[in-house]
Protein backbone atom coordinates (compact mmCIF):
# COMPACT_ATOMS: atom_id res chain seq x y z
CA UNK A 1 0.00 0.00 0.00
CA UNK A 2 0.96 3.98 -0.60
CA UNK A 3 0.38 6.66 1.36
CA UNK A 4 1.30 9.81 2.28
CA UNK A 5 3.78 10.00 4.77
CA UNK A 6 3.88 11.95 8.22
CA UNK A 7 6.01 13.89 10.15
CA UNK A 8 6.41 11.10 12.77
CA UNK A 9 7.34 8.31 10.15
CA UNK A 10 10.63 10.50 9.49
CA UNK A 11 12.59 8.61 12.50
CA UNK A 12 11.85 5.20 11.02
CA UNK A 13 12.12 6.14 7.33
CA UNK A 14 16.33 7.70 8.44
CA UNK A 15 17.26 4.57 11.09
CA UNK A 16 15.99 1.67 8.30
CA UNK A 17 16.73 2.56 5.10
CA UNK A 18 18.09 5.98 4.19
CA UNK A 19 21.09 5.52 7.06
CA UNK A 20 21.10 1.87 6.72
CA UNK A 21 21.66 2.91 3.04
CA UNK A 22 24.45 5.51 3.23
CA UNK A 23 26.38 3.29 5.60
CA UNK A 24 26.19 -0.13 3.36
CA UNK A 25 25.74 0.29 -0.24
CA UNK A 26 26.51 2.96 -3.31
CA UNK A 27 22.89 3.94 -3.25
CA UNK A 28 22.89 7.04 -1.88
CA UNK A 29 25.66 9.47 -2.62
CA UNK A 30 26.52 10.22 1.01
CA UNK A 31 29.80 9.38 3.49
CA UNK A 32 28.08 9.77 6.93
CA UNK A 33 24.65 8.66 8.59
CA UNK A 34 22.67 11.28 9.17
CA UNK A 35 19.78 12.46 12.09
CA UNK A 36 16.15 11.56 11.88
CA UNK A 37 15.71 15.71 13.46
CA UNK A 38 17.71 16.49 10.60
CA UNK A 39 15.56 15.22 8.00
CA UNK A 40 12.75 16.12 9.85
CA UNK A 41 13.66 19.89 9.38
CA UNK A 42 14.42 19.43 5.85
CA UNK A 43 11.57 16.99 5.15
CA UNK A 44 8.68 19.06 6.48
CA UNK A 45 9.85 22.61 7.30
CA UNK A 46 6.52 24.25 7.32
CA UNK A 47 5.60 23.26 11.46
CA UNK A 48 5.48 19.75 10.75
CA UNK A 49 3.95 19.92 7.60
CA UNK A 50 5.12 19.21 4.01
CA UNK A 51 4.38 21.66 1.08
CA UNK A 52 1.98 19.86 -0.62
CA UNK A 53 3.24 20.14 -4.28
CA UNK A 54 6.40 17.82 -3.22
CA UNK A 55 5.05 15.17 -1.57
CA UNK A 56 6.60 12.00 0.29
CA UNK A 57 5.08 8.84 -0.25
CA UNK A 58 5.67 5.42 1.65
CA UNK A 59 4.89 1.86 0.03
CA UNK A 60 4.13 -0.10 3.64
CA UNK A 61 3.55 -4.00 3.60
CA UNK A 62 1.29 -5.18 6.55
CA UNK A 63 1.93 -1.62 8.03
CA UNK A 64 5.37 -1.74 7.70
CA UNK A 65 7.76 0.59 5.84
CA UNK A 66 9.44 -1.13 3.26
CA UNK A 67 10.15 1.99 1.07
CA UNK A 68 9.49 5.42 0.28
CA UNK A 69 9.58 8.59 -2.60
CA UNK A 70 10.24 12.10 -2.59
CA UNK A 71 9.51 14.98 -4.84
CA UNK A 72 12.16 18.05 -3.64
CA UNK A 73 12.70 21.10 -5.30
CA UNK A 74 14.91 19.97 -8.30
CA UNK A 75 16.77 23.70 -8.16
CA UNK A 76 16.22 26.94 -6.24
CA UNK A 77 15.89 29.50 -8.48
CA UNK A 78 12.22 29.96 -9.11
CA UNK A 79 12.19 29.20 -13.14
CA UNK A 80 13.04 25.95 -12.02
CA UNK A 81 9.66 25.29 -10.70
CA UNK A 82 8.32 23.06 -13.39
CA UNK A 83 10.78 20.35 -12.51
CA UNK A 84 10.90 18.42 -9.05
CA UNK A 85 13.52 16.05 -8.12
CA UNK A 86 12.59 12.40 -7.68
CA UNK A 87 14.41 10.00 -4.74
CA UNK A 88 13.13 6.22 -4.43
CA UNK A 89 14.40 4.10 -1.58
CA UNK A 90 13.84 0.64 -0.70
CA UNK A 91 14.59 -1.69 2.43
CA UNK A 92 17.36 -4.11 2.00
CA UNK A 93 15.68 -7.52 1.73
CA UNK A 94 12.27 -6.19 -0.14
CA UNK A 95 11.71 -6.65 -3.52
CA UNK A 96 12.96 -3.98 -5.58
CA UNK A 97 11.09 -3.84 -8.59
CA UNK A 98 8.04 -3.96 -6.67
CA UNK A 99 8.70 -1.23 -4.46
CA UNK A 100 10.24 0.78 -6.87
CA UNK A 101 7.89 -0.22 -9.71
CA UNK A 102 4.95 0.82 -7.13
CA UNK A 103 6.12 3.85 -6.43
CA UNK A 104 7.39 5.14 -9.04
CA UNK A 105 3.99 4.91 -10.91
CA UNK A 106 2.61 6.34 -8.16
CA UNK A 107 4.75 9.85 -7.99
CA UNK A 108 4.33 9.99 -12.10
CA UNK A 109 0.52 10.52 -11.29
CA UNK A 110 0.94 13.11 -8.17
CA UNK A 111 3.35 14.89 -10.62
CA UNK A 112 0.89 14.84 -13.64
CA UNK A 113 -1.75 16.32 -11.19
CA UNK A 114 0.49 18.85 -9.42
CA UNK A 115 1.31 20.13 -12.73
CA UNK A 116 5.06 19.46 -13.01
CA UNK A 117 6.28 19.92 -16.94
CA UNK A 118 9.17 17.79 -16.06
CA UNK A 119 10.66 15.30 -13.08
CA UNK A 120 14.19 14.21 -12.68
CA UNK A 121 14.33 12.00 -10.17
CA UNK A 122 16.71 9.19 -8.95
CA UNK A 123 16.04 5.43 -7.78
CA UNK A 124 18.77 4.08 -5.27
CA UNK A 125 18.83 0.60 -4.04
CA UNK A 126 22.30 -1.55 -3.50
CA UNK A 127 22.29 -1.97 -6.96
CA UNK A 128 22.15 1.40 -9.51
CA UNK A 129 20.80 4.32 -9.33
CA UNK A 130 18.69 6.14 -12.33
CA UNK A 131 17.53 9.35 -13.09
CA UNK A 132 14.13 9.69 -14.80
CA UNK A 133 13.01 12.61 -16.70
CA UNK A 134 9.35 13.21 -17.96
CA UNK A 135 8.39 15.77 -20.06
CA UNK A 136 4.34 16.79 -20.44
CA UNK A 137 3.02 16.98 -23.69
CA UNK A 138 3.05 13.69 -24.64
CA UNK A 139 6.74 13.37 -25.39
CA UNK A 140 8.69 10.82 -22.23
CA UNK A 141 12.05 10.86 -21.99
CA UNK A 142 13.89 8.74 -19.49
CA UNK A 143 17.37 9.53 -18.65
CA UNK A 144 18.85 6.28 -16.47
CA UNK A 145 21.75 5.77 -14.48
CA UNK A 146 23.30 2.64 -14.10
CA UNK A 147 26.77 1.67 -12.38
CA UNK A 148 28.89 0.32 -15.00
CA UNK A 149 29.50 -2.90 -12.73
CA UNK A 150 25.99 -3.61 -12.72
CA UNK A 151 25.20 -5.79 -16.12
CA UNK A 152 21.79 -7.38 -14.53
CA UNK A 153 20.51 -4.03 -14.51
CA UNK A 154 21.63 -2.39 -17.68
CA UNK A 155 20.68 -5.62 -19.10
CA UNK A 156 16.69 -5.00 -17.81
CA UNK A 157 17.07 -1.52 -18.82
CA UNK A 158 18.61 -2.21 -22.53
CA UNK A 159 15.66 -4.74 -22.50
CA UNK A 160 12.80 -2.33 -22.49
CA UNK A 161 14.71 -0.26 -24.88
CA UNK A 162 17.12 1.99 -23.55
CA UNK A 163 20.06 3.11 -25.16
CA UNK A 164 23.29 3.78 -23.55
CA UNK A 165 23.93 7.90 -24.18
CA UNK A 166 27.20 8.11 -22.25
CA UNK A 167 29.29 7.32 -19.77
CA UNK A 168 31.30 9.43 -16.67
CA UNK A 169 34.17 7.52 -15.53
CA UNK A 170 34.89 7.91 -11.92
CA UNK A 171 32.13 10.11 -11.26
CA UNK A 172 31.77 9.36 -7.63
CA UNK A 173 33.46 7.70 -4.56
CA UNK A 174 31.65 5.27 -2.24
CA UNK A 175 32.95 2.86 0.69
CA UNK A 176 36.63 3.49 -0.95
CA UNK A 177 35.55 2.09 -4.27
CA UNK A 178 35.55 4.71 -7.34
CA UNK A 179 32.18 3.77 -9.99
CA UNK A 180 31.57 4.93 -13.67
CA UNK A 181 28.36 5.43 -14.42
CA UNK A 182 26.73 4.70 -17.62
CA UNK A 183 23.74 7.17 -18.94
CA UNK A 184 20.69 5.22 -20.43
CA UNK A 185 17.92 6.86 -22.08
CA UNK A 186 14.41 5.95 -23.43
CA UNK A 187 11.96 8.00 -25.56
CA UNK A 188 8.43 6.59 -25.30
Amino acid sequence: MIRTATFHDVPFIVSNIYNNLVLTSKAIPEIKATTSTAKQQQWFPLDKKRDPRYPLTVFTVNDNIVGFAILEKFHPRSAYSITAELSIFEMQGYPTYQVTESLLKDVIIRAKILDFFSIIGKEKNKHFEFSLLMQKKFLFHHLVHVFDDDDKTLNIYKNHGFEIKGKLTKCLEKLGTPYNVHFLQLIL
